[in-house]
């Protein structure tokens, strides 16, 4: 109950329009965390690790409704949130999250792949960056893990609190609970 109301909260506080009873196929749009690491010396000199929690979205490109995607994108743009719009996904992940948006907790964090070139259909390279976002339900029915590959070259500084990452995503692990 308290996690919904959390979530509720960030949907609320973020802007970004979200009808209750909307399942994410027919939203489109999902509220996030997004998660980055922030490596400093700390006191003794050792490296410290901070994670930092930020508003971000996750927008699902679907053919045929470009429009509808276009609205959601200038929303989440004026609320100020990181947009990671999915585009040419392989992996449909909303075949594995059944019921309403406000079931979901969305967290985005980067992803290393140590250096080893994955393959990926399209245009992954050396240096493009990888990002997991995990779909968590309230009630731990389900976690979904989706990989997506921001194919430019990887933000070295944080990024904006108003960009879009145009990704696509392919790769899905799924845990029925």
């Amino acid at each position: 109950m308290i996690t919904t109301a959390v979530l509720l909260c960030v949907l609320i506080c973020s802007g970004l329009r979200c009808v209750r009873s909307e399942s994410l196929a027919e939203a489109g749009l999902l509220a996030c965390e997004l998660v980055e690491e922030r490596v400093s010396s700390g006191l003794s000199g050792a490296p410290e690790t901070q994670f930092v929690n930020r508003k971000a979205a996750l927008l699902l490109a679907r053919p045929g409704r470009e429009a509808d995607t276009a609205q959601r994108l200038q929303e989440a743009q004026r609320a100020g949130v990181v947009t990671f719009l999915a585009t040419g996904s392989a992996v449909d992940v909303t075949r594995h999250v059944p019921g309403g948006t406000e079931q979901l907790q969305c967290e985005i964090r980067r992803y290393s792949t140590g250096g080893i070139q994955v393959p990926w259909k399209g245009t992954a390279g050396p240096d493009s960056a990888w990002f997991t976002c995990t779909l968590r339900h309230s009630a731990n029915e389900f976690i979904v893990t989706a990989f997506l590959l921001y194919p430019s070259p990887a933000p070295q500084q944080p990024i904006g609190d108003a960009d879009t990452l145009n990704t696509s995503g392919g790769a899905l692990a799924a845990d029925p609970g």
